[in-house]
């Protein structure tokens, strides 16, 4: 697993006032027993990217602070046994539900998988960056609006 050498708060959470909101997801949780809603925000001061927890349909509490791109690309690049716990760094001495969430929105964004091996962990997709899987995901988004209202018209 990869280590979070440092850890700076700032990386972790923004002021969600000046955050652009870009992307808004739905996705399982890890134990499909909820769907969760998550926001992706840009921050107008140095573009970066960031992604917060903002609903679940279960009854578990979770931390809606914004994490950075920056911050859950160093967690898991290269990482092959990835759990929740790896992301308990992002909110310490938050809501521990909210590691979870944070995995189960990167599984549905493409950034981790389930390992091959063992399910219970998850692994780095090679090459993948928070920034383009999320890109990706926004892309994916529009191609089906379009889609959709073409069918409308048609």
């Amino acid at each position: 697993m990869s280590e979070v050498e440092i850890f700076d708060e700032s990386e972790a959470i923004s002021d969600a006032a000046t955050m652009e909101k870009i992307y808004v997801g739905n996705c399982p949780s890890l134990t499909i027993r909820s769907t969760l809603t998550y926001e992706i925000a840009r921050d107008p001061a140095d573009q970066s990217l960031h992604l917060a927890i903002v609903g679940n349909s279960g009854a578990g509490m979770f931390c809606r602070d914004f994490t950075s791109s920056k911050l859950i690309d160093s967690i898991v690049a290269g990482s092959e046994d990835l759990t929740s716990t790896a992301f308990q760094v992002c909110h310490p001495h938050r809501s521990s539900n909210t590691a979870g969430f944070i995995l189960a929105v990167l599984a549905d964004l493409g950034l981790v998988r389930r390992g091959k091996v063992n399910t219970r962990l998850h692994e780095h997709v090679e090459g993948a960056t928070f920034e383009q899987v999320v890109l990706a995901k926004m892309d994916a988004s529009n191609e089906a609006v379009k889609s959709k209202r073409k069918s409308k018209e048609g």
